[in-house]
């Protein structure tokens, strides 16, 4: 398993320098101007689009039938996956709470419900979308699977403003943030245990 997800870390250092980049200029956007934080969510969303492309790199290269190969392949190629996005899209998260941090302590305006509202969405993404997307890419291939990954990116967003105009003004109830993380936790393990028996099944 650690010899899979080095290989990823290694794609993502080879590959996907500029989505890192990208990623850590819209995050520390959002954190400096605490009005446009679709830019946070757009950061994220890069990072936790990489995990695809770890799956194509994989399918190009043929690496996917060395992994099915090894004892536990196929439950390591997919748990290696999921764990690889928890790492960036956690690496993302961190930016954005020490970029907030930054910026709450040299301007002196904290808002901390903001700060909150901020990461609970961004944990939301970070592993929503992936959550959504991984099933699809293992069961039909990355290509296949890129129209329903654009309509998951689409509802994604569109539960994001939904929620941006029902709590717009107003503060959101922290019990409802919790909820928000708890469901990206739930969802993340569900779409992870789907994920192996799809790929335990898979014929190639």
């Amino acid at each position: 398993m650690k010899e899979f997800i080095k290989k990823d870390m290694l794609y993502i250092k080879a590959y996907h320098k500029f989505n890192l980049l990208f990623s850590m200029v819209f995050i520390l956007s959002a954190a400096a101007s605490l009005g446009n934080n679709y830019f946070a969510v757009y950061g994220v969303v890069f990072l936790a689009m990489i995990s695809s492309s770890l799956i194509s790199y994989d399918e190009t290269e043929q690496f996917v039938f060395y992994a099915i190969s090894l004892p536990k392949g196929r439950e390591k190629l997919v748990s290696s996956k999921y764990i690889s996005n928890l790492i960036i899209c956690a690496f993302g998260i961190l930016a954005a709470l020490v970029f907030y941090l930054i910026r709450f302590w040299t301007k002196a305006d904290w808002e901390i419900e903001n700060m909150c509202l901020m990461l609970s969405i961004l944990c939301f993404v970070g592993m929503g979308i992936p959550s959504f997307m991984l099933p699809f890419d293992f069961a039909l291939g990355v290509k296949k699977g890129r129209l329903p990954s654009i309509v998951v990116i689409g509802f994604i967003f569109g539960l994001i403003t939904y929620l941006g105009l029902v709590y717009d003004g107003g503060g959101m109830p922290n019990f409802v943030l919790l909820l928000i993380v708890l469901a990206s936790f739930i969802l993340y393990a569900v779409s992870w245990c789907i994920s192996l028996k799809i790929y335990k099944k898979k014929s190639f």
